[in-house]
């Protein structure tokens, strides 16, 4: 997860490649995690702050290039 425990914005959605359409949408996502039916839309600034591993969320995706990540 990016930035893990930060207050993401969410929205519902039915599995990964769901949230990972919803983040593509969003012109502020960078990346999404899936948990649970939530779809976590994360940040360039949350995925500035580095990736880390836990067992709660599955990363969804990061529907940018890394490059576009500053």
């Amino acid at each position: 997860d990016w930035n893990h425990g930060s207050f993401a914005p969410q929205k519902p959605a039915a599995d990964p490649p769901a949230c990972c359409t919803l983040c593509s949408k969003e012109p502020s996502c960078a990346a999404s995690t899936f948990y649970q039916g939530s779809c976590f839309l994360k940040s360039a600034k949350d995925v500035a702050k580095g990736l880390r591993n836990t067992t709660k969320a599955g990363v969804a995706c990061i529907p940018v290039t890394l490059s576009n990540i500053q």
